[in-house]
């Protein structure tokens, strides 16, 4: 499937940043301003693809949905990943963008969106923000994979800020800026979590973000 490989990428980039020289450990800050910054950073791209944005729904709302937003970096396409669990189990990948205007011209514009939107129904625009459902996934085998999740632990992951972490000659290595963000909903709950791959926690079982783009990437690849 189109844009799976750079998934793979991204997993194979972060797990070789390894080597023990020259680390030092930071202790949890339990900050959790970037997580809520992602968070805010999804709206108009929730709203551009006509979906409802998930913390401010009432906690008794009967919607039940995992989102699992992966990107942030410097792509234009960007993409999340949506379980929607409130009858049954059915999934969606939607990929979101914003014609960077600065850089494009129409012509720009008019050869991009022609070749996404070959193999993905636009479903809304809202303030420059455009969204399309990728139709190449909907064959993916939805159930199977929140069943996975699930048992991984998806709803009760740590936020990243939760954790122990390795910095390296002083800096925290950085992999393009990319991140994973978890938003889960049901009626009378909601949380967030995030794991920049610049984290490097000191637990390899606590490479979260990892392990969630795994079980992704076995049902879509």
């Amino acid at each position: 499937m189109k844009f799976t490989f750079r998934i793979f990428v991204c997993i194979i980039t972060f797990l070789s940043l390894s080597g023990c020289k020259n680390y030092r450990v930071i202790e949890p800050d339990y900050d959790r301003s970037f997580t809520d910054s992602l968070v805010e950073s999804t709206d108009e791209p929730t709203k551009a693809a006509q979906l409802p944005i998930l913390r401010e729904l009432p906690m008794d709302d009967e919607r039940s949905e995992i989102r699992i937003w992966i990107g942030f970096g410097p792509m234009i396409l960007q993409g999340f990943y949506s379980l929607n669990l409130t009858n049954g189990i059915s999934g969606q990948k939607i990929w979101y963008f914003k014609p960077p205007w600065k850089q494009w011209n129409d012509q720009d514009y008019d050869e991009f969106t022609e070749e996404l939107y070959v193999f993905c129904d636009k479903m809304g625009s809202y303030n420059e923000y455009e969204a399309c459902d990728d139709t190449e996934f909907h064959d993916v085998d939805w159930v199977s994979m929140y069943e996975e999740l699930n048992e991984l632990g998806i709803w009760s992951f740590p936020d990243s800020s939760e954790l122990p972490r390795f910095v390296e000659n002083n800096y925290i290595t950085t992999v393009d800026g990319t991140s994973v963000l978890v938003e889960i909903k049901k009626p009378g709950f909601y949380r967030s979590y995030s794991h920049p791959y610049e984290y490097r926690p000191i637990k390899e079982e606590h490479l979260y973000g990892n392990k969630i783009l795994e079980v992704i990437t076995k049902y879509t690849k």
